[in-house]
Formats: C-alpha cells, sequence, structure tokens
C-alpha cells in the first residue's frame, strides 16, 4: 500500500526509539503477516523494548507507560516520522505500515551495533508473538507484566463479560446465564479485586472505588446487560490509570506531558465520583423495577396456582 507523502523526514529526528518502532513494522510486514492493528503494534513495539532492557541491557529511550489496556507507546511523539496508517480494509480503526519516505539509511545516527540489537529484537518478538491478535498480546502484558494485582484481576472480570457476551450475543444481561454464574464468576471476581485493591497506594480513589464496587454489584442484581456493565469497568480502570498507573509505570515521557497528565489527574477523583453517584441511582432505580416486576410475577405465580386447585 502506497504512503502518499513525499515529504523526506529530517535523519537527525530519527534516533534508537523510532528505528525500535520502524523495525517491528518492517519486520512484521517482511514476514507477509498482513495487517497490523494500532494495539498490536504498541504491544509488539513495548515488547521488543522490553526484551531489550531487560535481557539485553538497552535503553533505545521508548516513551512509553501504562494504560487501562495495558503499556502502550506514546505514538504522538515520534510515530508519523516512521508509519503510515491507513483506514484498514479489514477491522476496524487503521493499519500500520513502516513509512515509504524513510529507510534504513534515514537511520546514520543510530549505531550500528545498536541498529543490529534492535533489529534482531525486532525479529525475536515477530517471530513469536507475531501471529497473535491483540487481545492475546493485551493478555499476556497483564498475565507477565500487571503493576499489581488488582490490575491483573481487573482484566479478569473483563474477559469474563467478554466471553459471556459473546457466547450469548442473544441473551444479554446476567441473569439469562444463570444466577449461579452471575455469582459465582462476576462476583467472585469482584471480592478478589476489592480485596487487592491498594487501599493506602490508591487513597484519593478509595472510598470512590467501595462506591463504584457496590454500584456495580446492584447493576448485576438488576440484570443490566454485560455490555453495559463493561462499560462502567471500563470506567473505573481509567480512573485509576489517569490518577495512578501512568505515573507509576512510564519511561522518556516528556515534561510538558507529565504536568497535563498532573493536572487531568488532581480533576479525575471528583469526575468519576460524580459519575458513579449518578449511575448508582440509576442501579437503584433498576432494582427497585426488577423487585416490583418479580412481586408481580409471584403474585401471579400465586393467583394460577389458586385456580388450579380450585379446579381440582
Amino acid at each position: 500500500m502506497a504512503d502518499d507523502s513525499s515529504t523526506r523526514v529530517d535523519s537527525r529526528d530519527l534516533g534508537p526509539a523510532e528505528y525500535l518502532a520502524y523495525s517491528v513494522l518492517s519486520v512484521y510486514h517482511e514476514e507477509g503477516s498482513g495487517e497490523l492493528g494500532r494495539t498490536a503494534y504498541h504491544k509488539l513495539t513495548t515488547l521488543a523494548d522490553r526484551y531489550l532492557r531487560n535481557e539485553r541491557g538497552i535503553d533505545v529511550g521508548l516513551p512509553s507507560y501504562w494504560y487501562f489496556y495495558g503499556e502502550t507507546i506514546r505514538e504522538s511523539a515520534f510515530e508519523e516520522q516512521i508509519a503510515f496508517s491507513p483506514t484498514s480494509n479489514h477491522r476496524q480503526g487503521r493499519a500500520y505500515y513502516p513509512a515509504e519516505r524513510i529507510d534504513e539509511s534515514d537511520f546514520s545516527n543510530v549505531d550500528t551495533e545498536l541498529k543490529r540489537e534492535v533489529r534482531s529484537a525486532a525479529w525475536r518478538v515477530v517471530e513469536e508473538h507475531g501471529s497473535k491478535g491483540w487481545r492475546e498480546l493485551e493478555a499476556l502484558q497483564y498475565r507477565e507484566y500487571s503493576p499489581n494485582d488488582f490490575v491483573a484481576s481487573y482484566r479478569d472480570l473483563r474477559e469474563v463479560l467478554n466471553a459471556k457476551s459473546k457466547t450469548h450475543r442473544q441473551q444479554s444481561s446476567l441473569s439469562a446465564h444463570g444466577d449461579a454464574w452471575r455469582k459465582t464468576n462476576v462476583t467472585s471476581v469482584l471480592d478478589t479485586m476489592v480485596e487487592r485493591f491498594p487501599a493506602e497506594e490508591y487513597e484519593l480513589l478509595y472510598d470512590e472505588y467501595l462506591l463504584w464496587d457496590d454500584t456495580f454489584r446492584l447493576l448485576v442484581d438488576a440484570e443490566t446487560p454485560a455490555t453495559e456493565l463493561r462499560e462502567f469497568l471500563e470506567e473505573m480502570i481509567e480512573a485509576v490509570s489517569v490518577v495512578y498507573l501512568r505515573f507509576q509505570r512510564h519511561q522518556h515521557i516528556e515534561p510538558r506531558t507529565i504536568q497535563m497528565w498532573a493536572r487531568e489527574a488532581r480533576e479525575k477523583p471528583a469526575a468519576f465520583k460524580s459519575s458513579v453517584e449518578s449511575k448508582r441511582t440509576e442501579a437503584i432505580e433498576l432494582t427497585e423495577s426488577t423487585g416490583a416486576l418479580e412481586d408481580v410475577a409471584e403474585s401471579y405465580n400465586e393467583t394460577i396456582l389458586e385456580e388450579i386447585e380450585d379446579l381440582d
């Protein structure tokens, strides 16, 4: 697929971090693996960077951080220089290719030996993980590199909701899968998340999290569709990410971005609390409505039984 841009990149702007991202893209497409989506591109690049740092003792300066879908690169720092990303032909979003306006000669500022190490890391990661979809790559990150057990448990709950939503598309509410499933799976993971929530470390969100947890349980009791539960779950982990996770797990992020994050972090707890309180009001109303319907159904069943007995 052709890159429409004819403007060449100033090679002075291309360093080891850019070369790593470029190498992942070029190796992936040299392998003929098809389109590479944004999430998979980010995951493969951070996995290659982690290998270089942990196994080879090499830090290329890749700007990355942990957000609610796992470790990701700060793409705005350099992505337009090294990637061509047209609209995907086969999936939602964009497909990523190495930019045609640059080649190996544009990375003249990168030491030859470092290039060899980076290219080797890219090949290693693509060969081992390139055939995986973005969900598998995300699962790998959460399984191996989660910041803490609470974050790992969050993904466990998301996977439970994803699996049930996919398997039972015609049965949208959790009640359609039975009380046993709901209590055994969702409630069990919620209990684990409460136990694992780092109350002292995440102090600014502790009260809000407990309110969120109670509200989530109310939504489950109100037979809320799994898709809506997932959205409410994402709202919680986004708040944790904004206030804590990206500060705890980041590297080579420019100071002005950290300052922007700090402003967002100050505002997030109040915004999150307000949203949860609104959802809680909705959940209580749904629970009361469900309870009223159950009372009507029970009364109807009793009436039918009495009529049957009278017929006898």
